[in-house]
């Protein structure tokens, strides 16, 4: 009997070891001041696997002007897509990424009358950084290399706050 309890203690044990080894946040969400998303971004990130990502966020950026004597606001909403992969043991990990950044525009005139819109564009993006993702629920923080390919590599860097669970 006694030979029972302990053949079941380790294989209980031997089942949470396995299972904690195979644990690992499935998604953060997070503020970006600078980055993919030019000005700033707010994000999801869901994890696949311990090592790879998927992430989207949005931007909205607001830009008064005055065209033929009226006052227009042209919204640009930036939409960072992006894949990433981890390389890394415990919470620090190089995160390397791929992906696109979506420029919508819309033209907003006076009492904010949705008007036409002034254009869809992608530019590929990628991201190399330092990533501190926890264990298990957190903080998790991010800096990063950001560059964004237009008519020429502009160079951009991010830094991000936020939470993964």
């Amino acid at each position: 009997m006694k030979r029972k309890y302990q053949m079941l203690f380790i294989t209980i044990l031997i089942s949470a070891i396995t299972h904690a080894q195979e644990s690992f946040v499935k998604q953060s969400v997070y503020f970006e001041l600078l980055g993919n998303g030019i000005l700033y971004s707010f994000n999801y990130e869901k994890y696949v696997k311990p090592n790879i990502s998927l992430r989207t966020g949005i931007s909205v950026i607001p830009e008064q002007k005055t065209i033929s004597g009226k006052k227009e606001t042209l919204n640009s909403y930036l939409l960072p897509m992006m894949a990433n992969y981890l390389i890394g043991k415990d919470c620090h990990k190089l995160e390397l990424g791929a992906g696109v950044v979506c420029h919508y525009m819309l033209k907003t005139f006076k009492y904010n009358k949705i008007s036409n819109k002034s254009g869809c564009n992608f530019y590929p993006t990628a991201r190399f950084g330092y990533t501190f993702i926890p264990k298990s629920n957190g903080l998790t923080y991010k800096i990063s290399y950001t560059p964004i390919l237009d008519e020429h590599i502009n160079h951009w860097v991010g830094i991000s706050f936020g939470y993964s669970f």
